[in-house]
């Protein structure tokens, strides 16, 4: 429940946010979150835990997943951009998902520590 909230709290107001950006920027901030968002599950997934120990072949098998989705993702994103100037606020939205699900990693790395 405390995950859903705390990406709840991040959530809202990213959107928020993202309506004040004029949409002349809003196709940058998509590339830009997009290649963080690829950057940030390329260096840190897939996270192990100690109910869940990971082998090598394992942490190969679910890294390969994880930057396939994101970038399946990114690129669905990037075709619904090309097809009409409305998607691109709807983009933005989406990318920014995709940017904070790859920061919770980061979040997630913090927390073992």
């Amino acid at each position: 429940m405390n995950c859903f909230i705390g990406t709840s709290m991040l959530l809202f107001p990213s959107i928020l946010l993202l309506k004040l950006l004029p949409v002349i920027y809003q196709p940058y901030y998509v590339l830009i979150s997009m290649v963080f968002s690829i950057f940030f599950v390329y260096l840190y997934a897939p996270l192990e835990s100690e109910n869940k120990p990971l082998d090598e072949e394992e942490k190969i098998l679910y890294r390969r997943r994880s930057l396939q989705t994101v970038i399946i993702g990114n690129i669905i994103i990037l075709i619904s951009m090309a097809f009409s100037d409305k998607f691109v606020y709807y983009a933005a939205i989406a990318s920014t998902g995709f940017l904070l699900e790859s920061l919770t990693l980061i979040h997630a790395l913090e927390s073992e520590k």
